[in-house]
């Protein structure tokens, strides 16, 4: 499965987000992991990534 961004997602992305601290709570799940993809897909790097192993 291939996974890309339109250009104009990426663009989208990357107004919204340019020049804004970007902080994000990884969960292991689909949704977190798509998130850190599209924003890796951007150009994006978010500035602090958070994770808690709740030991469940």
């Amino acid at each position: 499965m291939s996974f890309s961004l339109t250009s104009a997602q990426r663009a989208a992305l990357r107004a919204a987000l340019m020049n804004r601290l970007i902080v994000m709570c990884f969960g292991a799940g689909v949704d977190s992991t798509a998130m850190l993809v599209a924003l890796r897909l951007a150009g994006l790097k978010p500035d602090a990534i958070t994770f808690a192993d709740t030991g469940g």
